[in-house]
């Protein structure tokens, strides 16, 4: 007899800048049925409801004394050892910076103080490891254990968050222990807003045809979106006006600032405090931060200084032993973020009116959401702006919207039969993938470098060439919009790893047609790694080449073209893909991509474009092939170490390694240096579609087949 499936458990996380959040409900009950919010945290009293906890983590300074690693509302008392330990705060938007300018240290408001060993990403792993064994041990208490439930798990990401970093992210999840679980990336913190705000506001506020903007400004980002009412409570429906935007532009700046202010006033006398003394001020400051109106009946805010700072001469204006900050200073300290979020929301605002669309309602929501101050100067901003300006209204419980509103979105997915409120949604990227076109004289420039000739089939062709298959501000229906490239490729073996190269961008207007690294505007991706080994072979079409024979001219084989399509899914945040082979009628299905490899400027340090040209730094050696002109580099753009290549379908104790070798063929020359793959442990169908070394008789039969190198040109 099958075993009954358990229930499931809907958890929403929020992992913030500041402040982290936990919603959870049964997945069985409806959507408008009110969530649990998570507030017990160790060491706070279970009488106090702390909604959120500090995004904190504090790593003992040395390991060998067997100090444990603290997190969240410890990690900001730091109990007896205070200067035993390193802490370690807003680091979630570090996720988002290259690791070039990490050690450039050009990051958004500077570098984490990172103990030894640990990176960004092991910060955030250890953060969501801790917060999740904590969450998952308290609700079992209550009946909520793992053995009973089937626990889902939607995160939410910054609507400013790269495709790349949500990827990272995701990997960063499926690190710890909740990674066995089954989670989701896929919904930005501004949208999940959006469904907190339909639901927790009166209902008099929603008319057919009325427009509303969630303003989510929280510690690290501000992020925006938009829609219309289609049909009114209680059976809401809503199509998305405006594309999704943001800017990182948060409540941590604001600190930024006042430390700037305190470094500069203080000088030396700034870093001679102690850690927990200048944390203790910072956290005073918050307090204040948070309160502040702008009030006349409030000319100063007060902190309490350090009792090391009475004994020295410094020019802070203070009041006996308070460090007192008028209202111009601390207007001063708002003053980058306030007027950043309001560029951002009155373009957004722009963005509906030039859709003929009349916003009605901003709403205010997320931990700066929260401020008093920042509230006025919208509203005022607003008034300034326009004739009729949109409500400016921070609901109850601000802070709260996007771990509710994504847990009502994913009870919603949970729920079968549940109608999607959000009956449209917006793109917020445009996507192309590079390819090979054919040489057209009325567009193309004859001279251009990206002109070449396909050695198998004669045809004149543009290189680097972008085909958009999805444009920024387009529509589509359901949560993911699905795209299939249909394209088709010339080459001389199967046992090749194709490359293909994903771009995006975030431009309005007419895109880009062509990619060398250096248009504005344009990023590259990912590069998907595909396997033409799981393609059938008669999808294969001979290319055939006339040559003078002894009985006058004969065909010969160069190579084969096959049909196929790349498969893009685009959901709200993050893109997936997978290949289509086969031609017209019947087509047969297979997912031939190996794996996708996003952190594309990493992958690529060794090449820096100069007017289309490739520079070679010192160390890697470039070649460009005369079978495809693409830059090859030993790896085969692998995006791994210059000496061990990890390949999906080995072995986790597996690898292989790269090393240049030379070689000669019909098609490539003598003194050119190619990638050869070397298996250290065993071979296996993947190591041969690699390109690693047959036997002798099989590697002259693919030469008299045509040659051993494959080319890698889209052909459209």
């Amino acid at each position: 007899m099958a075993t009954p499936a358990k229930p499931i458990l809907a958890i929403s996380i929020d992992f913030g800048t500041t402040f982290s959040g936990i919603s959870y409900a049964e997945s069985s009950l409806p959507i408008t049925h009110p969530s649990e919010n998570f507030t017990i945290w160790p060491r706070v009293a279970k009488i106090r409801a702390f909604h959120k906890v500090p995004t904190l983590l504090a790593y003992p300074r040395d390991p060998t004394l067997g100090l444990p690693i603290l997190w969240g509302f410890d990690a900001e008392r730091l109990g007896d050892h205070p200067e035993g330990y390193i802490r370690c705060a807003a680091f979630k938007p570090l996720l988002d910076a290259s690791e070039r300018d990490l050690a450039a240290g050009t990051i958004r408001g500077g570098l984490v103080n990172l103990p030894p060993g640990k990176g960004i990403e092991d910060l955030c792993r250890d953060f969501i490891e801790l917060l999740w064994e904590h969450f998952e041990a308290t609700i079992s208490e209550r009946g909520y254990s793992k053995w009973n439930y089937d626990y889902h798990v939607l995160f939410t990401v910054p609507a400013t968050f790269s495709e790349m970093t949500v990827e990272k992210f995701r990997r960063v999840i499926h690190r710890t222990s909740l990674g066995i679980h089954t989670f989701e990336v896929s919904l930005t913190e501004p949208e999940a807003a959006g469904m907190y705000a339909i639901y927790k506001q009166p209902v008099h506020q929603f008319h057919p045809g009325d427009v509303f903007v969630v303003c989510d400004a929280g510690g690290g980002t501000v992020d925006l979106c938009s829609y219309t009412i289609l049909a009114s409570p209680p059976a809401f429906k809503l199509e998305q006006t405006g594309v999704v935007t943001g800017d990182f532009c948060g409540s941590s700046n604001i600190n930024k600032a006042f430390e700037a202010y305190l470094h500069g006033t203080l000088g030396a006398a700034w870093a001679g405090l102690g850690a927990d003394e200048r944390y203790e001020l910072l956290r005073q400051f918050n307090e204040r931060k948070e309160e502040f109106e702008d009030d006349e009946a409030a000319p100063n805010a007060y902190l309490s200084l350090p009792h090391s700072l009475s004994t020295i001469n410094h020019n802070l204006p203070t009041r006996g032993a308070m460090l007192s900050l008028s209202r111009d200073l601390m207007k001063s300290f708002f003053k980058d973020s306030v007027t950043r979020t309001t560029t951002l929301l009155t373009a957004h605002i722009n963005m509906c009116k030039s859709k003929g669309k009349n916003v009605r309602y901003v709403y205010l929501v997320g931990g700066f959401g929260t401020s008093p101050y920042l509230s006025s100067s919208l509203k005022a901003a607003l008034a300034a702006t326009y004739p009729d300006p949109p409500v400016v209204v921070t609901p109850q419980a601000a802070q709260l919207a996007v771990t509710d509103g994504a847990l009502r979105t994913l009870r919603q997915r949970l729920l079968p039969g549940e109608a999607d409120p959000v009956q449209s949604r917006l793109l917020r990227t445009s996507y192309g993938l590079l390819c090979s076109l054919p040489f057209n004289p009325n567009k193309h420039d004859p001279n251009s470098t990206l002109r070449y000739i396909h050695p198998q089939t004669g045809k004149s062709l543009m290189r680097n060439q972008i085909i958009w298959l999805a444009r920024r501000g387009e529509a589509y229906p359901t949560r993911e919009k699905c795209i299939t490239a249909e394209l088709r490729r010339a080459f001389q073996q199967t046992s090749e790893l194709w490359v293909e190269k994903i771009v995006g961008s975030d431009l309005d207007g007419t895109l880009p047609t062509s990619f060398d690294g250096a248009e504005k505007g344009v990023r590259l991706i990912c590069q998907i790694h595909t396997s033409l080994a799981l393609c059938p072979e008669s999808n294969f079409t001979p290319i055939t080449k006339e040559r003078k024979g002894f009985c006058g001219l004969l065909k010969k084989r160069v190579g084969s073209e096959v049909k196929f399509g790349v498969v893009m899914k685009i959901a709200s945040a993050g893109v997936g893909f997978s290949t289509v082979w086969g031609g017209e009628g019947g087509r047969k299905v297979e997912d031939g991509v190996v794996r996708v490899e996003w952190e594309i400027s990493e992958v690529e340090k060794g090449v820096e474009e100069m007017d289309g040209t490739p520079v070679v730094s010192p160390g890697v050696e470039m070649r460009k092939s005369p079978l495809s002109s693409a830059v090859v580099s030993p790896l085969g753009s692998t995006g791994v170490s210059p000496m061990v290549s990890p390949r999906l379908g080995l072995g986790s104790d597996e690898k292989m390694v790269v090393m240049p070798e030379e070689r000669k063929s019909p098609m490539v020359g003598s003194d050119e240096k190619i990638a050869v793959v070397g298996d250290l442990d065993r071979k296996s169908p993947l190591v041969e579609a690699a390109g690693v070394p047959v036997g002798r008789k099989e590697m002259e039969r693919r030469e008299e087949a045509g040659g051993l190198y494959a080319v890698n040109d889209w052909v459209s």
